[in-house]
């Protein structure tokens, strides 16, 4: 419960923008949660996971990155070297560190991987399937990977429309992301149509 608490007052701090006093915080919480459920304990790796976000959003890419590590290495461990949904967020949570710091070919390796466990799961557990399409699809796009880019955004796109209904923000970030792609790729009909689906027409 302690432990607990103080990860709820670091989120707190961070929120307020107190970046020593969350980062001591989720830290003391991790040091807790570490004796109390054990080193490889589900509590210690979403504890990592979230010490990683706070550093990511004071811009400390370095200790970001290897918070994130760390839970990813928690979570490869307790899924006995299967990927399954937690080490397909951990995995989407270290692409987005490691593309920060300029690093978009391990990126996208990790992306893919994250997207190949999702693939294979049913369910609630293939909920961050769209997310990882998305930013799969934004990292391609980035590097001017024009229509590898189309087909996640199209996967992502047959999902959300199936399971959200219009105006859903996943669904019309999606769309949002597709469309304006299109659209600086001179690709004018084919925004305005990706737009009239969002819209659900």
């Amino acid at each position: 419960r302690v432990a607990l608490t103080l990860g709820s007052l670091g989120d707190l701090a961070a929120y307020e923008g107190r970046q020593e006093d969350a980062e001591n915080l989720l830290v003391e919480s991790i040091a807790i949660l570490e004796r109390s459920e054990g080193p490889d304990s589900a509590p210690v790796a979403r504890a990592y996971q979230n010490l990683g976000l706070v550093h990511r959003r004071f811009g400390n890419i370095d200790d970001a990155e290897r918070a994130q590590r760390k839970a990813l290495e928690i979570r490869e461990r307790r899924s006995d070297g299967v990927d399954d949904a937690d080490v397909a967020e951990a995995l989407n949570n270290l692409a987005l560190i490691v593309r920060a710091r300029g690093a978009d070919a391990e990126a996208a390796r990790l992306y893919r991987r994250a997207l190949a466990a999702q693939e294979a799961l049913e369910g609630e557990d293939r909920r961050g399937l769209p997310a990882t399409l998305h930013n799969l699809a934004r990292l391609l796009e980035s590097r001017n990977d024009i229509d590898g880019a189309d087909a996640m955004y199209r996967r992502a796109a047959e999902i959300v429309e199936r399971d959200m209904p219009p105006g859903a923000p996943t669904r019309m970030t999606i769309f949002g992301a597709w469309a304006a792609m299109l659209e600086g790729a001179g690709r004018s009909e084919e925004a305005r149509a990706v737009r009239d689906r969002a819209a659900g027409a």
